[in-house]
């Protein structure tokens, strides 16, 4: 039987464990404590008088380096001394961290540090360079390793190497995505990268990349049958609510009550924000063909609004 309880202890990337442990399987219960800081951990263990099976740290590295190695001469005169300045802080975070390893020998997790996989130095100059940031976490992988050795019942792991079984092509292709709070594995700063020249997505939900439509189309149904289409396929796959924003801009203003009227609500803790629960479905008009097709072939046919991945609507009369 596999341990049933434990705790996640560190940055805001680790506060999802908990929930996702449970979706793949009930009998993980796992309860998360935010330390973004140096801030020194409760005296006693929190949230449960039920005993913790293990614990897992992960030291956000943004609390360690912070923007300091973005602001250094470009010369690596002073990178050394940034990392050993670096490899202090990570001591004493771990130290910390590790409080009820220390005085209860609970069994304990750390995860390592990923390495973003380019050189912002370009392919071309030095590899094994501090000025290179791989090298730069590299080496504090390194120095993690060799401290998590110093402790009782901890061991390191090289979620690094880990990802590279799985493929990094989607969470490490941004070389400085380490340091802006883990945006492309969680969506916990997601709303403050809308503003990039191009805009991260959403990692944890289901969304739709481009939705082209003439103005001249709307008011005829099809903007619902696309919802509709959305709705059923969600529900066959299980889900129970879709979630949609609305940026209000100067050119959107004909659409602004599409989720309104489709029985949405606007969430309370962001305006932008619109709810609806799958129970109630949509329903197609019938004046309103749904037209899928295949990306595998030319060929196109005309099918129910829920049998594939691609549909183009077509409103007539």
């Amino acid at each position: 039987m596999p341990p049933a309880r434990f705790l996640v202890v560190g940055g805001c990337l680790a506060q999802v464990f908990p929930e996702i442990a449970s979706q793949l399987d009930p009998q993980f219960r796992g309860d998360s404590l935010l330390l973004n800081n140096f801030d020194p951990l409760p005296e006693s263990l929190p949230f449960s008088s039920e005993p913790y099976d293990f614990q897992i740290v992960h030291i956000p590295l943004r609390a360690i380096i912070g923007n300091a190695y973005f602001r250094l001469p470009d010369d690596g005169s002073q990178h050394e001394e940034l990392l050993r300045q670096t490899q202090g802080r990570l001591a004493r975070y771990l130290s910390n961290a590790l409080k009820w390893n220390i005085e209860r020998r609970l069994l304990t997790f750390v995860l390592g540090f990923f390495v973003p996989q380019q050189n912002p130095l370009g392919r071309f100059q030095p590899r094994y360079d501090l000025r290179n940031v791989m090298h730069f976490i590299e080496r504090l992988n390194m120095f993690l390793a060799a401290e998590i050795a110093c402790y009782a019942n901890a061991y390191w792991v090289d979620v690094d190497q880990l990802s590279a079984g799985i493929g990094k092509k989607f969470c490490q292709d941004d070389m400085v995505w380490s340091f802006t709070h883990g945006t492309t594995l969680s969506d916990g700063d997601h709303d403050h990268n809308l503003g990039r020249i191009e805009p991260t997505v959403s990692m944890q939900n289901n969304y739709i990349e481009h939705l082209v439509m003439s103005c001249r189309a709307l008011g005829l149904g099809i903007e619902e049958t696309f919802l509709a289409h959305l709705t059923q396929r969600l529900t066959a796959s299980g889900e129970s609510v879709l979630l949609g924003r609305l940026l209000t801009t100067d050119a959107n203003m004909a659409c602004r009550h599409l989720f309104s009227r489709n029985g949405f609500v606007q969430v309370s803790s962001d305006p932008t924000l619109w709810s609806r629960s799958l129970a109630t479905p949509l329903i197609v008009s019938s004046h309103v063909k749904v037209t899928v097709t295949d990306p595998s072939d030319d060929r196109s046919r005309s099918t129910a609004p829920d049998s594939s991945d691609n549909a183009l609507a077509e409103g007539r009369g």
